[in-house]
């Protein structure tokens, strides 16, 4: 086993995730290339991607300098390691709590952000789901799949409402400063009920640790990276 130290009191000292080739999230790159590519003074390996699956994003979570990017899968037992804005580190296993607000009130859960769609127990994840995507995501292919027709509403850095489309989705990337809302059946009846072009949404999201004596939740966390089952847990081996 090999052991690096980081003395996170260091100022001149800081952990940071590092995503494939060019910083793309969708891409794919060895840890070497990525060391050497962000001039970083060591790399640990971490986190899972789809081998036959395109696009190919993370597993799991990441918030990179504060910065989220991608929210985590819909899998118990896949536990998470991240650092504080205070600088402490958190093994955890987090779960995605969003919702967007229509200016009537009403309000409709946001399952995922920047996540590809998959299965779990025999359901599709964007079924009557909001999922939301930023400019991070660099592919067209936002939660495609076969099973269901999706809609799509596009929003800008001031939460105002610049178009919707039902039935169909822009066939354009996200652009820069905006979110587009993946939407589909009961979440497009949603916006088609209580929303309309020009008005602005309130949009919430977090991360909540299922340790209940953890009190980092995903707006005190500067960095998040997936990981897998505990290996040690109250110094005894784990079960898988």
């Amino acid at each position: 086993v090999k052991v690096i130290v980081v003395d996170l009191h260091n100022p001149y000292v800081g952990l940071s995730v590092m995503n494939g080739l060019n910083d793309d999230l969708h891409s794919r790159q060895n840890v070497l290339g990525m060391v050497k590519e962000t001039g970083a003074v060591a790399g640990v390996n971490g986190d899972f991607f789809h081998m036959t699956q395109n696009p190919t994003p993370p597993i799991g979570p990441v918030i990179d300098d504060g910065e989220w990017r991608a929210s985590p899968l819909f899998a118990e037992g896949y536990y998470m390691f991240g650092l504080s804005k205070d600088k402490r580190p958190v093994i955890d296993f987090y779960t995605f709590e969003g919702s967007v607000t229509a200016p009537d009130g009403a309000t409709y859960p946001i399952r995922g952000m920047n996540r590809m769609a998959t299965w779990s127990n025999h359901q599709l994840s964007h079924i009557d789901s909001i999922f939301l995507y930023t400019d991070d995501w660099g592919k067209l292919d936002r939660g495609n799949d076969p099973n269901y027709t999706p809609s799509e509403i596009i929003v800008n850095e001031n939460g105002e409402v610049v178009d919707m489309l039902f039935g169909k989705t822009f066939d354009f990337l996200v652009p820069e400063g905006h979110v587009i809302l993946r939407v589909n059946r009961k979440a497009a009846e949603f916006f088609q009920n209580h929303v309309k072009i020009g008005d602005r949404l309130k949009i919430e999201y977090d991360l909540k640790p299922t340790d209940k004596n953890n009190p980092v939740r995903g707006r005190d966390l500067n960095m998040l990276i997936g990981g897998h089952t505990l290996l040690v847990d109250s110094g005894k081996p784990s079960a898988f």
